[in-house]
């Protein structure tokens, strides 16, 4: 029971986000969300993807954004500080989610942005309010950035090189979740001898 114990013990300790592609989408089992490919919203503004929003989606918040970044491998903060813009430090991550999530095409450079449901309340008077954007840039070697917020857009305004972060629920198991149904067949075949 002790050897039972510590290998359980030892799983769940073990467990971590993973990023898995679906294609169309990637699955956070950190957070047990599936992300929609910002290309599959690209150009559109946030009133449109709003108006045509697949069934189960929503908009992911600037704390949804942040969180996907650090399962992916980022080091927050995400802005202008600290390690961030050194390739050490969010190049693996920016490049992971390049690859899964995009390249929109943002200002030019290869780069995802995509809107997110936070309101930028500095701006205007009486709103509507523009929405907040979340930004990966992957420029090797040097220069790989995750930011958010990093500027906004109104919701009538669309940019064809901004889509939309979208989320929903995963039905993706959850490491632990498998760890455990691992742990109970361990268990099941121990008995059995």
């Amino acid at each position: 029971i002790g050897l039972a114990a510590t290998i359980l013990l030892g799983t769940f300790a073990g467990a971590q986000a993973n990023i898995i592609d679906h294609g169309t989408y990637l699955s956070d089992t950190g957070t047990g969300l599936d992300w929609l490919d910002l290309t599959a919203t690209q150009g559109q503004s946030y009133n449109t993807v709003l108006g045509s929003m697949p069934a189960g989606w929503h908009y992911a918040s600037l704390a949804d954004v942040a969180t996907l970044f650090t399962d992916a491998g980022g080091v927050p903060p995400y802005n202008f500080s600290g390690g961030n813009g050194l390739v050490g430090v969010e190049g693996p991550a920016a490049s992971l989610l390049m690859s899964l999530m995009g390249n929109t095409g943002f200002i030019g450079l290869p780069a995802g942005a995509g809107l997110t449901s936070d309101v930028d309340l500095a701006v205007g008077c009486c709103g509507p309010y523009p929405n907040f954007l979340g930004v990966y840039i992957d420029l090797p070697p040097t220069t790989d950035y995750l930011l958010v917020p990093f500027g906004s857009l109104y919701p009538n305004v669309s940019d064809p090189g901004i889509g939309s972060f979208l989320i929903r629920t995963s039905n993706v198991p959850e490491p632990v979740t498998l760890s455990l149904f691992g742990a109970g067949l361990a268990g099941a075949a121990a008995l059995r001898r």
